[in-house]
């Protein structure tokens, strides 16, 4: 996985920079994962340079714009992950609003990654899977 690692990490400088962001911050959250922030005011063009990868928008914090970038798992073996969010929008279950919510995500490589995670929440929180943009994932583990 280490090998994996760096080979998403050059890739993800060189498509920031190809994009116009000279100073990305990008730090390694994991043996699997990584998490680059950009100035908030770019978050779409930083998320449009990302999407080759499986990338999954987080909470900002302290202005930025934070993305997790996973490597494609070499085991096909499912694991999981668990998510800290927050529903937003309205309306919202009373059991939900306010509050950090915490979940537990099965990835199956090949089928469901981890960028599927805001539309799996969407779902449990409001029945649909359209309600995407009204969760805020602020940490991944």
């Amino acid at each position: 996985m280490q090998a994996t690692l760096e080979a998403l990490t050059d890739a993800t400088l060189s498509r920031l920079n190809a994009a116009g962001f000279p100073a990305v911050n990008l730090m390694r959250f994991s043996d699997t994962m990584l998490v680059a922030s950009v100035p908030d005011s770019r978050r779409t063009q930083a998320h449009d340079a990302l999407k080759p990868f499986t990338c999954l928008p987080l909470a900002d914090l302290a202005g930025r714009a934070r993305f997790a970038l996973i490597p494609t798992p070499d085991d096909p073996t499912p694991y999981s992950r668990t998510v800290y969010f927050r529903a937003t929008g309205h309306p919202i279950p009373r059991r939900f609003a306010r509050r950090l919510l915490v979940d537990i995500v099965l990835i199956t490589p090949g089928a469901r990654t981890e960028a599927d995670i805001p539309g799996a929440l969407s779902l449990a929180v409001f029945g649909t899977r359209e309600r995407t943009d009204d969760i805020t994932i602020t940490r991944l583990v």
